[in-house]
């Protein structure tokens, strides 16, 4: 199993699905977060200009009542090498 899916709910973890929601328009960084999107059915990526304004708070319109969302942000993720 790949590291990086090991919280999803098919491999043993609590996640259904991973939705990224990028605020970046660094073509290197966009295409590494495609290549990752594209590893899994269980994630997707949105960009802030697909909820409107560009804000992180339009986001959570598209938020549904039956659901539990955990919002981890770019200071909370730490990458590190597994080697």
């Amino acid at each position: 199993m790949d590291l990086t899916q090991r919280n999803l709910k098919t491999n043993g973890g609590l996640l259904d699905e991973v939705i990224f929601i990028a605020r970046t328009d660094i073509y290197e960084d966009l295409v590494w977060l495609d290549t990752l999107v594209a590893s899994t059915p269980y994630y997707r990526r949105h960009n802030l200009t697909d909820f409107g304004d560009g804000d992180f708070r339009s986001a959570w319109k598209v938020v549904r009542n039956d659901t539990v969302y955990i919002k981890i942000d770019d200071d909370i993720v730490r990458f590190r090498s597994l080697s």
